[in-house]
């Protein structure tokens, strides 16, 4: 019995492991079939593809939902590409991709689980974002450093702590920075995704020459006759006037306005002092290159940078109308990527914060009582005509939206605003809407550039208050005369 037990118990296991061999074989032999059979149903499958003038973009996905492959590239890589005019019946993939590429000059790269990656000859197939910060040897933040992608038109410039990020940048690229007074740096980013660049100080810089009009002049010699002051520095708020944005910016520029609560007052500027007795004192304005331009026509959100002029040199450009100095302003032009928009406002109150201390009804009649005023000079009114004259309840309010987009040959930038601006005084104030377009065409292979501007401005200015003086007689009238006199014209 012991034998027959032990022989059982030996035959048992082995029976149990020739089944389990079985099953595992049997299942092996299943799944390279399956394999085979869906290998080689995915080998015969055919595509039919009509492209007539389509986007690259809009093919790929066409062929996604067809291939059940999955198309991997960068938005810049497929911007540039002309339109497809393919027709191919019952085809290949490969087939439709030889043909694509032919056309387009582009690779693909079929990779493992069905993914394919689109890429443009001698290009990376892999971007990444780069970000990091910008100092000096001392280790102090740099700003306004500019970085961009060496062959290319990306880049980008430092914050106020010295960073910086740049989006959709190869692995393979190299950075080149760059920055007035320091040496200009290439930096191969070699994959990383944080780069931090120390600059060294370039005193060869300062012999550089720049062209200032009629000859040149040496880069250390005009640092202080060429201020440039971007939109990121201005000023912040509503402004009355364009020139309110630079108003302490710029050393030797006085910008003034004695009345900044009308809306319709612009603001004063003088930048080379005294320089003609009866001539002009303000200084040329230059609006995108146009000589006279008026600056009470662009609204803040249009300008990109103003820059000062202060030397002489501006007058072999343009002749004696610039012995007051230059202001040059540029505007903000369209740029290539995917549309872009932007919304601001401001609504703002003005208050008198300390009005003149003149006398009052009560006051005046006390110096009566006194024998100081004769009492015939009381014409039996109490009057304030200073504060009758404030419009308390009055509120600016301005609107600005803009839209900007395009591809690297053709890109615009339009804007429409709407401004009404109350005074402080009543019967002043000033409301009005316009717009700017801008388009730019690039052709030729970047030899021709074609660029379109356009502006208009339509406003209603109500200018009967306001008047300084109106003011001026405020604080001299007799405050006992009445402001109407129901037998005068008009009532007053």
């Amino acid at each position: 019995m012991k034998n027959l037990v032990t022989r059982g118990e030996i035959v048992m296991p082995l029976l149990v492991r020739k089944i389990l061999l079985m099953t595992k074989l049997t299942v092996l032999f299943l799944l390279l079939g399956f394999m085979q059979v869906s290998a080689t149903s995915r080998a015969q499958s055919t595509i039919s593809v009509h492209f007539e003038k389509t986007k690259i973009a809009k093919a790929l996905r066409h062929l996604e939902k067809e291939s059940k492959y999955i198309f991997y590239y960068n938005n810049n890589t497929l911007e540039d590409l002309p339109r497809i005019n393919l027709e191919i019946k019952d085809g290949q993939l490969s087939e439709v991709l030889d043909s694509i590429s032919k056309a387009l000059n582009i690779n693909f790269t079929i990779l493992d689980n069905n993914l394919i990656v689109v890429n443009k000859p001698n290009e990376s197939l892999f971007v990444q974002d780069v970000s990091g910060q910008i100092v000096d040897a001392e280790g102090n933040p740099l700003v306004g450093v500019t970085i961009k992608v060496k062959g290319t038109n990306t880049g980008t410039v430092t914050d106020v702590d010295g960073n910086y990020s740049l989006e959709g940048v190869p692995e393979d690229a190299t950075l080149v920075v760059s920055y007035v007074g320091f040496e200009t740096k290439e930096v191969p980013l070699n994959g990383k995704n944080e780069l931090n660049i120390t600059l060294t100080p370039g005193s060869k810089n300062l012999d550089e020459l720049v062209v200032v009009g009629y000859g040149t002049q040496k880069k250390k010699e005009i640092t202080s006759a060429i201020a440039n002051v971007d939109a990121k520095d201005f000023n912040k708020g509503g402004v009355t006037s364009p020139m309110d944005l630079i108003q302490g910016k710029v050393a030797g520029l006085t910008v003034t306005n004695a009345s900044r609560g009308n809306p319709n007052a612009s603001a004063s500027i003088q930048l080379r002092g005294i320089t003609s007795i009866t001539g002009d004192l303000a200084p040329l304005i230059v609006i995108n290159g146009i000589p006279g331009g008026n600056l009470d026509m662009i609204q803040q959100d249009d300008i990109k940078s103003i820059s000062v002029l202060k030397d002489g040199s501006a007058a072999a450009i343009y002749g004696t109308r610039a012995n007051g100095g230059v202001i040059l302003v540029t505007t903000k032009k369209g740029k290539s990527g995917a549309p872009k928009f932007e919304y601001s406002t401001y609504f703002k109150h003005a208050d008198v914060a300390k009005r003149p201390n003149n006398l009052s009804a009560s006051e005046y009649r006390n110096l009566m009582d006194k024998g100081i005023v004769p009492e015939s000079n009381d014409y039996g009114a109490t009057t304030d005509l200073y504060d009758s004259l404030l419009n308390k309840n009055n509120l600016t309010q301005y609107h600005y939206f803009s839209a900007t987009g395009g591809s690297k040959n053709t890109n615009y930038r339009a804007s429409l605003y709407y401004s009404d601006k109350q005074g402080i005084a009543k019967q002043n104030s000033r409301e009005e809407f316009g717009g700017r377009i801008n388009i730019n065409q690039t052709g030729l292979q970047d030899r021709l550039t074609i660029q379109m501007n356009l502006a208009a401005n339509v406003n209603n200015a109500n200018l009967l208050g306001g008047s300084d003086a109106d003011f001026e007689q405020a604080v001299q009238w007799n405050p006992t005369a009445p402001i109407h006199d129901p037998d005068g014209y008009g009532g007053f």
